[in-house]
């Protein structure tokens, strides 16, 4: 394998569009949009959430906790719900994405953008009402925490298909009403 055309003591192993072969440390070293624009290394230059960083539950402290489980249980009964009304057309992904954007508003205090598609909007609509409602009045970090085993579970269960909704499906089971499961 060629060397880095940077610092010549490394193995370059990405295309530069610059140039040559180069090492990982020097094309994030060296990176300018001017010339690196268009590269898949270069980014979009938003930066990249860490969601596995954000401090979670093991799931036996939910197991032990009624309270934490009511928690898990909301949310994991609301994501079979939109599963069970899209007729099995809500994905994995999709779960993913709505976790992902409720720890970007609780956790890094962001606010939500425009979402797109309006199906999905209207899926994160109710599942921000639903949490307000129903967990108004537990604490935020519980919730975080929560959230944060959920992604967590979701990564750990899917196939890139609906693994992970099929699991909660026997386990939780759709959401029919404030503190309601449908048994399947």
């Amino acid at each position: 394998m060629a060397t880095c055309s940077i610092c010549n003591a490394r193995k370059g192993k990405r295309k530069c569009l610059k140039g040559g072969l180069v090492c990982s440390q020097c094309c994030g070293e060296t990176r300018v949009p001017e010339t690196c624009n268009g590269c898949s290394f270069f980014g979009d230059g938003i930066p990249q959430k860490n969601y596995r960083s954000i401090p979670y539950y093991e799931t036996t402290a939910l197991t032990n906790s009624p309270v934490l489980e009511n928690i898990a249980n909301v949310i994991e009964s609301t994501l079979c719900a939109f599963d069970v009304r899209s007729e099995g057309r809500f994905t994995d992904k999709e779960a993913l994405r709505l976790i992902e954007l409720l720890l970007n508003e609780h956790h890094f205090k962001e606010t939500l953008p425009a979402i797109e598609p309006p199906a999905f909007a209207s899926s994160c609509t109710e599942m921000r009402q639903i949490l307000a409602s129903e967990l108004s009045a537990v604490d935020e970090d519980d919730l975080i925490k929560v959230l944060a085993t959920v992604y967590r579970s979701i990564q750990r269960r899917t196939n890139g298909g609906n693994a992970y909704l099929k699991f909660i499906q026997q386990y939780v089971g759709p959401r029919i009403g404030s503190g309601m499961r449908l048994s399947m």
